[in-house]
């Protein structure tokens, strides 16, 4: 069976640490090879072009003909176009390529939550945006989506509406990655769309699991993993807790490390500043210090999956996130392998956190609880899941 993916760039062995979309699509394409299956890329973008290999990969915009692309899907039997980055455009494009092609389907996976896109555009994050650029031409940017804020919003979920009335309608099936994205897709559009969506969680990123019995070897060390971007991932209420900590002299011999970084490390850099106890360290393979860490941060006002919450329980991380995604009720069955603490609860959290450094008996009690819930998202059950799509059996 030939796939043909679809994302905004070029993907290739050496961007698994790019970000998740990039992982969920090098995990299928590495792991169904030896099974027969043979992948082919398109991308959007014009400066990846000389990066790819065009018997394999081509690139699709809306200048593209559609001829062009019709001939490349039949050139190399395409029976299944693979959507994992989606705007709303190329599905209609797709779709004007593969008429009268009967036996080629279009499967998309939306891999965030949806109406994250609204969630962004708010007075206070594009005010955050303005303070935080660096650059004169964004600034104007965020000052202006700042002023004009209900009309961005109107236009913004204008948009969304007509982009998932397409995912939904061109896609067969549309995957989503949890129960309640279902529920909140369907919610947007106003019916029940659950006769043309599957729910295929995300799988585990790592090959093997940490020994159990090693957890007395892991650091004092609290972790976090992620972009660096105030609006989404509100790192400042970690950095606000591990100051209080200094503040009221405890906790002295733990140390936060944040891995990660985008457009708010110098705020994140100015925060820490005058704070003991906490290291930046840019971005990073994230294995080796979930590896060697006790307890993972997440205070993201919206995700899709998370990722780094699964790795994290792989290797024994326990982990602490705000209720503000859908999935994390997915992930972590609170106060078994983990803590979800409702959104903006600051003081829950704090309390929490205090309760798992100060407890080494619990902690390794939840260690071993997160280990053993993070098999439930295993890659076989994942990949399985894929060929049944991609076979048409989940449709």
């Amino acid at each position: 069976m030939n796939v043909l993916f679809y994302l905004f760039q070029n993907v290739d062995e050496t961007s698994g640490s790019i970000g998740g979309i990039e992982r969920h699509t090098l995990t299928l394409k590495k792991n169904l090879e030896p099974y027969g299956f043979k992948f082919f890329f398109a991308c959007s973008k014009h400066d990846e072009v000389s990066e790819i290999d065009c018997d394999k990969s081509m690139l699709i915009n809306s200048k593209t003909p559609i001829s062009h692309i019709r001939d490349f899907i039949v050139k190399n039997k395409i029976d299944v176009i693979h959507v994992q980055q989606n705007d709303g455009s190329e599905m209609k494009i797709f779709k004007k390529a593969i008429e009268g092609l009967d036996n080629v389907r279009i499967v998309t996976t939306y891999h965030f939550c949806p109406g994250y896109e609204l969630d962004d555009l708010t007075f206070h994050n594009a005010w955050v945006r303005f303070l935080q650029s660096h650059r004169l031409s964004q600034k104007i940017k965020w000052l202006r989506r700042f002023c004009l804020m209900p009309f961005y919003r109107y236009k913004k979920r204008t948009k969304m509406i007509a982009k998932f009335k397409l995912l939904y309608c061109y896609s067969k099936p549309l995957i989503l990655l949890c129960d309640d994205y279902v529920e909140r897709f369907s919610s947007f559009l106003s019916h029940d769309c659950r006769p043309n969506t599957r729910v295929i969680n995300n799988c585990t990123s790592f090959d093997d699991y940490y020994d159990p019995l090693r957890l007395d070897q892991k650091r004092k060390e609290v972790v976090i993993v992620s972009r660096l971007e105030e609006t989404y991932k509100r790192l400042s209420i970690a950095i606000n807790i591990w100051k209080r900590f200094q503040d009221e002299g405890i906790f002295q011999d733990w140390h936060l490390t944040i891995v990660g970084e985008g457009y708010s490390q110098r705020y994140y850099e100015s925060l820490i500043k005058n704070i003991p106890n906490i290291t930046m360290v840019g971005r990073q393979e994230s294995k080796p210090y979930f590896e060697r860490s006790s307890i993972y941060l997440n205070t993201s006002k919206t995700e899709g999956w998370c990722l780094c919450c699964g790795e994290a329980m792989q290797m024994g991380v326990v982990p602490v996130s705000f209720s503000s995604w859908g999935a994390v009720y997915d992930i972590i069955d609170s106060d078994v392998n983990g803590f979800i603490i409702p959104d903006n609860d600051l003081e829950t959290y704090y309390q929490k956190l205090v309760l798992l450094m100060s407890d080494d008996k619990l902690r390794h009690k939840m260690a071993r609880a997160a280990i053993e819930k993070s098999q439930k998202f295993s890659k076989e059950k994942f990949l399985q899941q894929y060929i049944d799509v991609y076979s048409g059996k989940l449709h």
